[in-house]
C-alpha cells in the first residue's frame, strides 16, 4: 500500500463483499473493490476466512484527451473519483437503490437483492422466458454462485488527479463460485465494466485500465510481472518465504474481453511506487496529465519505457519470464501499485479513435491466485489458470 492520508477521497454508502468461492474482496459502491477496511488492512484476502493480504485496493482507471487538446482522467487510487449513482445523480449519498446488490445461487425472490434487482440501473439479468421484459420468474444475472452489481459515475468534483467530472457512468458487475469439475474456479473471480460517457464531448484517444495496489502476504517484498502476449499481468513473492504464506502464491489480472470499440488485448501494463527502476520517471501519478500518460505505456513525464534486455521501447515493463531467468524481470522488490490498459479501436475512416456521447464501452477480466510449490512455480500455476479461466469465461 502507499501511505493512506485523510485525503484520500472516499464517498461511499453501501458496501459488502464478495465470498462465492475462496476469495474475500470487500466492494463499494464508489468504484473501489477488493477496497481496504478502515483503519488500513487489505480488502482482498485468501482464503477466505483467513487474514491473508493479498490485494490492497482496486479499481477502474478512464482517460482521453478532450476537443480542446486536455488531458482528462477519472479513478480509483487509494480513493476515488467516483460517487454512487447514475451519472447526474441528486441523490447520491442518501438514495439506497445506488447500494451494492448481490445475489447467490441458492436464493429466490425472497432475497431482498433478488427482489430488488436494479434492471432499470442497468443490471445483467437472463431472461428465462424470452419474451424481452423482465418479469417475475426472470432471474439476475448468476453465470456462477455470486453476483455483486452496483452503478458509479464521476459527477462530483475529482480529489485524486484534480479536473471536473468527464461524464462517466460505470456499471460494474462482479461475479464467480466454485465447481466440482474446474477447480480454478474456485480461484477466480471475474470483473465487467460497462462504461458510459455521459458528457457532450467526445472521449479522444481513450484509455481504460484496472488499477490495483497488490500487497501479496508482507507488502514490502513483491515483484511485477506480464505475460504480454497472454494478456496477464501479476504480482509474485521476491522471497522464499513470506511473513505471511509459507509458500508465497502469485496473484494475476487475466484481460478477457473488450465490448463493442475496445480491443481485445491489452495496449499497456506496468508498476508504479519507489524503488521501481534505477531511472525513469515511475512513483505514483499525482495528475491528468501523468496518469494518462502511463495508461498509453509511458513514463509519468512522456518518455517512452525501454526494455533494458532488448534496447527496443516498450509498452509493457517487465515483460520477462522470472521462471526461466529470461528478459526484462523485476529486481527490486517493494511494495506496488500495477495497471493494465486497453485501448478503443478506430472506426472506419477515423484517425483518432473516439467514445462519442451516448456510446458503451466495456471490457472483462478475472482475477486470479495460484500457489504452487515455490514463488515461481506459482507464477506457473497462475499461467496455466489465468489460460482456464480465460476458457471457462
Amino acid at each position: 500500500m502507499s501511505p493512506i492520508s485523510p485525503n484520500n477521497f472516499r464517498i461511499y454508502t453501501s458496501d459488502t463483499y464478495f465470498n462465492g468461492n475462496e476469495w474475500y474482496s470487500r466492494v463499494l459502491n464508489d468504484g473501489q473493490w477488493a477496497s481496504y477496511q478502515p483503519p488500513g488492512s487489505s480488502g482482498g484476502l485468501w482464503p477466505r476466512g483467513s487474514n491473508n493480504s493479498v490485494i490492497f485496493n482496486a479499481g477502474l482507471w478512464i482517460g482521453f484527451i478532450d476537443d480542446d487538446g486536455s488531458y482528462r482522467m477519472a479513478g480509483v487510487q487509494h480513493g476515488s473519483d467516483f460517487r454512487p449513482g447514475p451519472y447526474g445523480s441528486i441523490d447520491s449519498e442518501s438514495n439506497n437503490d445506488y447500494r451494492v446488490y448481490k445475489v447467490n445461487r441458492w436464493d429466490d425472490a425472497t432475497d431482498i437483492d433478488w427482489a430488488e434487482w436494479p434492471i432499470d440501473l442497468g443490471a445483467p439479468w437472463e431472461d428465462v422466458d424470452g419474451d424481452g421484459a423482465y418479469n417475475p420468474g426472470d432471474k439476475p444475472f448468476l453465470p456462477l454462485d455470486q453476483t455483486l452489481f452496483t452503478v458509479y459515475s464521476d459527477s462530483g468534483d475529482h480529489q485524486l488527479f484534480g479536473g471536473s467530472p468527464i461524464g462517466a457512468e460505470i456499471r460494474q458487475t462482479i461475479y464467480g463460485g466454485a465447481s466440482s469439475t474446474h477447480n480454478d474456479l474456485s480461484r477466480t473471480f471475474y470483473v465487467k465494466y460497462e462504461i458510459i460517457n455521459r458528457d457532450t464531448v467526445n472521449w479522444n484517444n481513450p484509455r481504460f485500465a484496472v488499477w490495483s495496489d497488490p500487497d501479496l502476504g508482507n507488502a514490502g517484498d513483491d515483484l511485477f510481472g506480464v505475460d504480454a502476449d497472454s494478456n496477464l499481468m501479476y504480482v509474485y513473492n521476491g522471497n522464499d518465504q513470506d511473513d505471511v504464506f509459507p509458500i508465497p502464491p502469485a496473484v494475476g489480472f487475466k484481460y478477457i474481453s473488450g465490448l463493442n470499440s475496445l480491443n481485445g488485448d491489452l495496449y499497456a501494463a506496468g508498476a508504479m511506487g519507489g524503488n521501481l527502476t534505477d531511472v525513469g520517471d515511475y512513483n505514483y501519478p499525482n495528475d491528468q496529465e501523468q496518469a494518462y500518460n502511463r495508461m498509453l505505456g509511458l513514463q509519468n513525464n512522456g518518455s517512452g519505457i525501454t526494455d533494458p534486455s532488448t534496447g527496443q521501447n516498450t509498452t509493457f515493463m517487465m515483460n520477462g519470464d522470472p521462471v526461466s531467468g529470461t528478459g526484462w524481470a523485476d529486481e527490486n522488490a517493494a511494495d506496488r501499485g500495477i495497471f493494465m490498459s486497453v485501448s478503443a479501436n478506430l472506426s472506419e475512416g477515423e484517425s483518432t479513435a473516439v467514445v462519442a456521447p451516448g456510446d458503451t464501452v466495456g471490457f472483462v477480466f478475472a482475477v486470479i491466485i495460484a500457489q504452487g510449490i515455490d514463488r515461481l512455480n506459482s507464477i506457473t500455476e497462475l499461467r496455466d489458470v489465468s489460460n482456464e479461466a480465460k476458457t471457462l469465461w
